[in-house]
């Protein structure tokens, strides 16, 4: 079994289309040593992907399948409307201490993320997961998680399938971490303040992309091609000042690779460090 890699599932050519376009973003960020799978209803061939799984029950929701399957032991899964603008290989870093990881809703008073599943409640603090982004480790626990969310996603009585992630995780022995916001970005009211000491949006989850033209499939998606350019600017800062992430790609059509070097990469920033240093140093 393959140590580590990224998978993507979708049914449809619109959604396989994203899919396409999301990996070939991811791409650019993790190079070509990482794994990319894709499982999908549709027959595509696409050098993006290491391999191309067929699915055995075309849904809605192919996701539970596709970690199900997976060949890697450790699979971070990503749904096909999100952009990776930088890295975020240290989520199989986490699955080392941890069975699955994932980042909490970010609007967590809306009635669609408050709402309670049918089987019962979980506390308030153990809030909606959003399933777009899943870092899991495979193991037996796992594979009994993934077929029971399956199941009860498929029963004909839920329409979305977070509602009962949440539920099983609540009531499973499993070792989960909650991710940093930034590697799930849906909303971006928390990261329009000021860059400086907020993290940078790493990957950018955006569900518009479903309401634009799939485009290109051979074209990477950027964020440019959803999001305003006063939202541009404003990711643009964040990563800009993010000392945690070593490079990005380019948020607009064109760029690929490293975009900047941090600023404590610079003659200005060492020194703005050594005197952060000798002041942190205690009075004796």
């Amino acid at each position: 079994m393959t140590a580590r890699g990224y998978v993507y599932a979708a049914t449809g050519d619109a959604y396989v289309t994203l899919a396409r376009r999301s990996a070939r973003s991811l791409r650019k960020v993790i190079g070509a040593d990482v794994p990319i799978d894709l499982f999908t209803d549709q027959k595509i061939t696409d050098p993006v992907f290491d391999r191309v799984h067929a699915l055995q029950h075309r849904s809605r929701r192919p996701k539970m399948e596709a970690l199900r399957n997976s060949r890697f032991q450790k699979t971070v899964y990503l749904d096909a409307d999100t952009i990776c603008v930088a890295p975020i290989d240290d989520i199989f870093d986490i699955l080392d201490r941890a069975d699955l990881a994932a980042c909490a809703e970010q609007r967590r008073n809306d009635m669609r993320v408050r709402m309670q599943h049918r089987l019962g409640e979980v506390p308030a603090a153990f809030p909606q997961i959003n399933s777009g982004v899943i870092g899991l480790r495979k193991s037996p626990a796992t594979d009994k998680l993934l077929q029971d969310w399956h199941q009860i996603t498929h029963s004909g009585q839920d329409k979305f399938d977070q509602h009962s992630l949440r539920y099983l995780l609540f009531h499973s022995d499993l070792r989960f971490h909650t991710l940093p916001a930034e590697y799930n970005v849906l909303y971006f009211g928390p990261f329009m303040l000021r860059a400086g000491a907020f993290a940078a949006p790493r990957l950018l989850h955006l569900p518009v992309l479903h309401k634009l033209p799939a485009g290109d499939p051979s074209r990477p998606l950027v964020a440019s091609d959803a999001l305003g350019p006063k939202q541009i600017a404003h990711v643009a800062a964040h990563l800009q000042a993010d000392q945690t992430i070593a490079a990005h790609v380019s948020l607009t059509e064109g760029g690929s690779g490293a975009e900047f070097r941090h600023p404590h990469d610079t003659l200005r920033g060492k020194i703005r460090n050594i005197l952060r240093e000798y002041l942190r140093r205690p009075i004796r």
